[in-house]
């Protein structure tokens, strides 16, 4: 338990992702067409890349944050997946499981910027126990000129032990995570005291 240890809640906005299928199973093509979608369409894209186990998954998300550029509405984001389907092909869900839980997190594994120590999926397991599903994942967030890729993991549980993600996140390290409440609808950033930019 990390006492005396403040977390900064963002302002909460409409959740919303989607999942698009696309039954390439090479991780490195599927980020090259990604990468070709985002220059041709001067884009910035905002998601995570899973293996469903029957091939990757990108998960497009409205990410939070405002400090660099503005939090696309809805509506663009819609029309951004239709274009993306369109362009990679696959299918397109707002799910990739259908068993529901109240939130889940998207925490980094490297700390801090400088890529020097990364821990591991199972070190996520340890910290937490047996009370979230723990998904190992990749960032994978696109912009005109360059990418920001980090392994990471999405992490699904009961909104009410949402401490203990906040908890791991210092532990690791992390500046800032997001969270989606799947429940009622709305994401936001925490940020930890490790965050050297907030927004």
């Amino acid at each position: 338990m990390n006492k005396g240890v403040k977390y900064r809640e963002l302002e909460k906005i409409p959740e919303w992702h989607r999942v698009l299928l696309t039954g390439i199973r090479d991780i490195s093509i599927l980020q090259s067409k990604l990468k070709a979608f985002a220059r041709k369409n001067n884009l910035n894209i905002f998601g995570y890349i899973q293996d469903t186990g029957n091939g990757l998954a990108y998960v497009i998300d409205r990410y939070p944050r405002k400090k660099y550029c503005p939090i696309p509405s809805i509506e663009s984001l819609e029309k951004l997946a239709i274009r993306l389907q369109k362009a990679i092909g696959g299918q397109l869900l707002e799910e990739i499981s259908n068993e529901r839980r109240d939130i889940r997190a998207i925490l980094g594994l490297i700390e801090g910027y400088d890529g020097l120590i990364m821990h591991t999926v199972d070190e996520v397991k340890r910290n937490l126990g047996e009370d979230f599903v723990i998904t190992p994942i990749t960032i994978f967030s696109l912009h005109p000129n360059k990418e920001y890729i980090e392994p990471a993991v999405a992490i699904e549980g009961d909104r009410k032990k949402t401490g203990k993600i906040k908890e791991l996140a210092h532990h690791l390290k992390q500046h800032r995570f997001a969270i989606h409440d799947l429940a009622d609808g709305y994401v936001y950033l925490v940020e930890t005291p490790w965050c050297t930019e907030p927004d």
